[in-house]
């Protein structure tokens, strides 16, 4: 009673196999189980499992058709299914040394391949796989295996597979270092001859070892004097990351809502949000007196906890939950949105981002992020 029928179909695809097999299975009075089909270069690999009479189901399925070539087999489940599945998403140039890493390290972990999936963008490629941890530990085995497909030179995302079926309707973006390729403060500290001090402070900042509004508030008094036409001159000069524009695009057509929420300033999260057509943007005010900086900046101040209110905010004003989220950022002020998201992203971030995010996007560009949404 507690075997299954396994129904594999492999041949030449064509219209109209699908519904003769179905027909078959129908009148056989067999249950389907479980159903996945692919086909690939005009190959067909159709598979059923089912539960019913092994012999009405050949009986059927010959009086389809002769031509139609097929396995049956009955067999005993092995294990019942955990619970604890995950997708895994490493995206990178696909090659047998990356698959033989992951399949030995699945395998010395306890953890099953339910499927796997080869995707391509362009020239970006991913392989997705569908995990049954199982008995593994689920911090330790995501830790592991984040580590042996980086070692590989490759991308991964791992999140759970309720997490990355729900279809996400929000995106949030840091700025700095993530939508634009520079550290505006830092650019800006450059013109006033206090780049080395600043760069200084801003990496202790990014990695966590420095309060990020106090170091802010330091960042930015090194800045006054500064006339507007200087942050104009800089902002004209800013280049967007690799992929940043495609991405946004793409998602834009997908109907993504798309926000950027920046510890950097106004000056430029403004001009993002129109050079891009996001639906929201904020960021920090610099206090700005007759043309020039006065070294201060506007209450409220955004830090990482302020990041993260503007997102509940957008959430309630969106009229949706935190699991259809996704954040991507890169440093230390972006840890508290980048944890609470439904889908976490640290994008060439620092270690203190990557031990809190789902995964990480460091050796492709942004359009990585593509093969990561659930929908």
């Amino acid at each position: 009673m507690n075997e299954f029928i396994s129904l594999s179909i492999i041949g030449k695809d064509r219209p109209g196999i699908l519904d003769s097999i179905v027909s078959g299975i129908e009148r056989s009075g067999a249950q389907i189980v479980d159903v996945q089909q692919h086909v690939s270069y005009g190959i067909l690999n159709l598979f059923f499992l089912l539960k019913g009479d092994e012999y009405k189901i050949r009986k059927e399925l010959f009086i389809e058709g002769s031509n139609i070539s097929f396995d049956i087999h009955r067999i005993e489940p092995i294990y019942s299914p955990s619970g604890k599945r995950f997708v895994l998403t490493a995206i990178g140039k696909s090659s047998p040394s990356l698959l033989r890493s992951i399949s030995s390290t699945t395998g010395r972990l306890g953890i099953n391949n339910l499927s796997i999936n080869m995707l391509t963008r362009g020239e970006l490629t991913a392989l997705q796989f569908l995990m049954d941890f199982r008995e593994c530990n689920e911090e330790e085995g995501r830790k592991e295996l984040l580590r042996v497909i980086s070692s590989q030179g490759v991308d991964a995302v791992i999140e759970p597979e309720e997490s990355f079926r729900i279809g996400k309707k929000l995106i949030v973006f840091d700025m700095d270092s993530t939508l634009i390729d520079a550290e505006t403060l830092d650019e800006l500290a450059k013109i006033t001859g206090m780049q080395d001090e600043v760069k200084r402070i801003t990496e202790k900042a990014m990695r966590g070892e420095m309060d990020y509004t106090e170091s802010l508030r330091l960042r930015v008094s090194m800045l006054k004097g500064l006339h507007v036409s200087v942050l104009e001159r800089l902002r004209s000069s800013l280049e967007l990351t690799a992929g940043a524009e495609e991405l946004i695009s793409t998602l834009r057509s997908m109907k993504y809502r798309i926000a950027v929420v920046s510890g950097g300033f106004t000056f430029f999260t403004d001009w993002i949000k129109e050079k891009l057509h996001l639906d929201y943007a904020f960021g920090n005010r610099l206090e700005i007196k007759d043309g020039y900086l006065t070294g201060r900046l506007e209450e409220p101040v955004i830090d990482a906890a302020g990041k993260q209110r503007i997102i509940e905010e957008l959430i309630l004003s969106e009229h949706i939950t935190p699991e259809e989220v996704v954040v991507v950022g890169d440093g230390a002020n972006d840890t508290v949105m980048v944890r609470n998201a439904g889908l976490g992203i640290a994008f060439r971030g620092k270690e203190i981002l990557r031990e809190v995010a789902d995964g990480s996007i460091s050796k492709t560009d942004l359009r990585a992020l593509l093969f990561c949404l659930g929908n």
